[in-house]
């Protein structure tokens, strides 16, 4: 059986443009830049001038077409400035990187992430998640290897704004525990065991640092809570997903919690835009908790939920529970429990939901930062 895993390095701190030069002249000079709306406005300025400095070859930037769709892709792999470059830089948020990342996969090039938002793990993963141009998703395109280095700005993430590393939280802490769970009484290969160890660190860094890391957001200053945070969320949950998804399946890397998310997302008049998908994933992580009756974790999550301002219960969403009872057949249709420890029951998920109203619920809003 073959097995390839390859990981992406990372820089981070003040000298990181000047890394970019070093790490990326051994691969030439022509450089393609796929870049989205704002990412690359918020480094053109540091980026660009030492590029030119040291002689590397930039054209226009070009913009990743508003979604990461094979369609874009297709069109960027016929453009001169694709065909010609030595390697594929992506600056952006997730739908730039997945695009960028998918290119340099199919023309057979090296690429470079410079993530500009700390909300996901999409700068150093080999998968890009594709959507159709009318913005629904197709799916995860696995790709070769993960990208060569991530060049992560702090300045950059830090002047964002908040509702990206807000919502990165939940997505992240979410990784220990639906890993952990699919992870249970099976018999597991180095890979997925090496990944279920480091899953650890998603949750015990959330813990330790994401509320630290919000509060230098508010006070538009660095702190170690934040670079802590952002690489958690960026380079370690990417090494996770990598080790637990080399089968191309979700089965050791999605959960509950995610099940939830989906199934919230077909609800006529749900508020995407107020209630991003990792803040969505952090409240299910407390019912998938409930249903496993894995009452420590639960007072931890519920508590660093708390303290971040995430929903406590349905209402908190703009939901009731007439809403929640709706979606029990879409969670439980869902690939993302279909490898569960147990089978999971309406009564099941009807307990949990219903056990989140009797933690008493201290008054907190989602402007909490």
């Amino acid at each position: 059986m073959h097995e390839q895993v390859t990981f992406s390095n990372y820089s981070i701190g003040s000298g990181v443009y000047e890394d970019v030069v070093r790490i990326c002249a051994p691969y030439g000079k022509r450089i393609a830049l796929v870049v989205g709306d704002h990412g690359f406005p918020a480094l053109e300025d540091k980026l660009v001038p030492a590029l030119a400095e040291a002689g590397f070859i930039t054209e226009a930037p070009l913009h990743y077409g508003g979604v990461a769709s094979y369609e874009n892709v297709q069109r960027l792999e016929a453009l001169p400035t694709v065909r010609d470059a030595d390697m594929i830089f992506g600056i952006g948020g997730g739908h730039v990187l997945d695009t960028a990342k998918c290119l340099a996969d199919r023309v057979n090039k090296p690429v470079f992430t410079f993530p500009t938002i700390g909300s996901n793990c999409a700068a150093a993963t080999s998968v890009s998640i594709m959507y159709r141009p009318d913005g629904s998703v197709v799916g995860p395109d696995f790709l070769q290897e993960a990208p060569r280095h991530v060049f992560i700005d702090e300045e950059v993430l830090l002047a964002a704004p908040s509702i990206y590393l807000y919502a990165g939280i939940g997505d992240t802490y979410a990784k220990y525990y639906e890993v952990t769970l699919n992870c249970r009484d099976v018999h597991l290969d180095y890979p997925l065991a090496l990944g279920e160890h480091i899953s650890g660190a998603c949750a015990s860094a959330m813990q330790a640092h994401a509320v630290g890391a919000m509060q230098a957001v508010k006070a538009g200053r660095l702190n170690d809570d934040f670079r802590q945070t952002v690489l958690t969320i960026i380079i370690t949950t990417a090494m996770v997903s990598i080790l637990v998804t080399l089968d191309h399946s979700p089965d050791y890397n999605s959960g509950l919690a995610h099940a939830i998310y989906y199934a919230l997302t077909g609800v006529a008049g749900f508020d995407h835009e107020a209630h991003p998908h990792g803040e969505v994933v952090g409240f299910g992580v407390t019912v998938a908790l409930l249903v496993d009756r894995w009452r420590q974790a639960f007072t931890e999550v519920m508590t660093l939920n708390k303290a971040l301002g995430y929903p406590m219960v349905p209402e908190d969403l703009g939901l009731s529970m007439a809403d929640m009872r709706r979606i029990y057949p879409a969670i439980l249709e869902a690939a993302d429990v279909r490898h569960y420890p147990y089978e999971i029951t309406e009564d099941m998920l009807d307990d949990a939901f219903t056990a989140l109203y009797t933690y008493e619920k201290e008054e907190t809003t989602h402007d909490h930062f």
